[in-house]
């Protein structure tokens, strides 16, 4: 049934490509072909590693991204000559030059990351949580609860005991704040409170029979305290994805099905969770208004493009984006001249209307260091992305709660990956570490109750205990 299920979200997938592919065809524009086998060259790397790949994680994530936004959609925007933010059509040598870039990125990502398949990742093989002894397992009850309780109060109060501003972003984007308290609220302790409710949520799931009034209200804290619509909507999905496919309908658990999830979150559930981002409200939501054409390309899959548009101005960041966006956590107060995101500077640099435009990681790479930095940063990101994929899915000991940790972590992290991707890098960048280094708090605080419950233990002369009472 799971394998038909695969197959199933699989052809949608390859219906979804096929139809882009022949809609592109099928209209008439600008046409070259050369510039066009670059693409579809973008598009064949893409679809050979998604094919292959066993799971969704970080290298699928890559070929994702790479497929729609430096493959299909380049495509319909040169023959159709669109552009974004007031800018004039880029030469068709820039054009080139871009297009060149991006397939170096693809080859060189390939390259760092390698030819080698991680073990297919399932859920059958979560095993109930086996505990030192039964006061292991108190304990573990009682830390939970008070950091449920610690981090709901704590966010309340950020946000003044008021329900609207937890609930919609443009509300609680009004509140006072500097941006480390921001950043801190809204990247690490709403993320550590929902991934330790989720986890919970997974570990109970796994039951047979679960408490599903139990489940359910662990559903209504999340809404509740991170709100889909109270917090940036590449964050949103990053965190009720998983929820959908590990928790609520664990039969999407498949690289394809999170692949049509995304893309319907992209094209679908985007253009809802954009109303609101603003504080006003009071009028008529008109939802038709982001449902069109030139909603889709006011900017929101312009990443191709801005990278056009770099090579078109020459413009360079003499290396400091990517060690501003490294050492994001260092106040501005010790830094003065501390870097913005990329797409901050980039925008009114190229006379663009807004400045909340995308900045890829590879026109990172290009503005900082030429072809060179693309070559060798992208090979980098390839290592990086193999490594952490090959920690993650390292199979674990039966019945240990690092196992549930790492299936959530790995599709977080993996979905995250595309925005941070897309960029710009430095904000991207800084709420990816916030929602990683809440994964890395679960698991030191899990291994410290063990070690000192077993410790205890062997002060008492006995021996470590396994149980299997499900937390």
């Amino acid at each position: 049934m799971a394998v038909g299920r695969n197959r199933l979200s699989g052809n949608i997938f390859l219906l979804v490509v096929a139809g882009l592919l022949v809609l592109f065809a099928e209209i008439d524009g600008r046409t070259n072909g050369l510039y066009f086998s670059i693409h579809f060259a973008i598009i064949a790397l893409s679809l050979l590693h998604i094919i292959r790949a066993r799971k969704f994680d970080l290298g699928l994530s890559y070929s994702f991204f790479a497929l729609f936004f430096f493959g299909l959609i380049p495509l319909f925007e040169y023959k159709l000559g669109i552009t974004y933010n007031g800018t004039t059509t880029p030469r068709d040598s820039s054009y080139f030059t871009a297009a060149w870039i991006a397939l170096l990125s693809s080859a060189f990502f390939y390259c760092g990351y390698g030819p080698g398949r991680d073990r297919p990742e399932r859920l059958e093989e979560l095993q109930a949580i086996y505990y030192v002894g039964r006061r292991h397992h108190q304990w573990v009850c009682i830390a939970s609860a008070l950091g449920i309780a610690a981090l709901s109060l704590f966010i309340a109060s950020y946000y003044g005991f008021s329900p609207g501003n937890m609930l919609v972003r443009g509300f609680g984007e009004q509140i006072e704040s500097s941006s480390f308290g921001y950043s801190f609220v809204n990247y690490f302790a709403r993320p550590l409170l929902f991934n330790l409710i989720v986890l919970i949520m997974l570990i109970w799931a796994r039951r047979t029979p679960h408490s599903r009034v139990a489940l359910l209200f662990l559903l209504v804290i999340l809404f509740a305290f991170i709100s889909p619509v109270g917090i940036p909507r590449s964050l949103a999905g990053a965190l009720y994805i998983p929820v959908l496919t590990l928790v609520l309908m664990p039969r999407l658990y498949s690289k394809y099905a999170i692949i049509c999830i995304v893309i319907f979150s992209v094209l679908f559930a985007a253009p809802v969770f954009d109303i609101f981002r603003s504080g006003d409200l009071s009028g008529q939501i008109d939802l038709a208004a982001n449902f069109n054409l030139s909603y889709l390309f006011a900017g929101h899959f312009d990443a191709f493009y801005n990278l056009v548009q770099v090579v078109e101005l020459r413009f360079s960041t003499a290396g400091l984006q990517l060690i501003g966006a490294l050492l994001f956590w260092v106040p501005r107060a010790l830094w003065p001249g501390k870097p913005v995101g990329t797409s901050f500077d980039f925008a009114p640099y190229a006379g663009m209307l807004s400045d909340n435009v995308s900045f890829p990681l590879p026109a990172e790479f290009y503005g900082d260091y030429g072809v060179v930095g693309v070559i060798l940063g992208m090979f980098l990101v390839g290592v990086l992305y193999r490594r952490l994929d090959k920690f993650l899915s390292r199979k674990r000991r039966p019945g240990s709660l690092s196992a549930f940790i790492c299936v959530i972590a790995h599709q977080e992290v993996a979905i995250l990956g595309i925005y941070l991707l897309r960029g710009s890098f430095l904000g991207s960048f800084s709420y990816t570490v916030g929602v990683a280094s809440t994964f890395a708090v679960l698991a030191v605080l899990n291994g410290v109750l063990r070690r000192w419950e077993v410790e205890k233990v062997r002060m008492l002369g006995g021996r470590e205990r396994e149980g299997s009472r499900i937390y």
